[in-house]
């Protein structure tokens, strides 16, 4: 707090503005699954793709963290990905095409 007051002190700032989260709030449940996938992954031996996609499917007992590779180690795209800059126009680009893309 004090670094901030000295940056208002010398003019650096004239606010800044700290927000906080509310003390219980502090976590998403995806932080809490990919916890899970992170500790079974430090206790496991990977060494391609399909053993990261294994370790995942495998580091809850009800299967909540699901893997969707996609592509392959060797070079074969299972989820093809479209180039944005096709879909600009004037430097927009429609809601069903931008949808369509992501």
């Amino acid at each position: 707090m004090w670094y901030y007051a000295w940056r208002c002190m010398y003019g650096l700032h004239k606010e800044i503005q700290l927000y906080f989260l509310v003390v219980g709030h502090t976590k998403f449940s995806p932080d809490w699954c990919f916890g899970l996938f992170k500790q079974h992954y430090h206790r496991s031996h990977v060494s391609a793709l399909r053993d990261i996609e294994e370790v995942c499917r495998s580091s809850t007992i009800r299967v909540i963290n699901i893997p969707h590779l996609v592509g392959t180690e060797e070079g074969d795209v299972i989820v093809p990905l479209k180039k944005v800059n096709i879909c600009m126009n004037n430097g927009q680009c429609s809601k069903d095409l931008w949808n369509f893309i992501w």
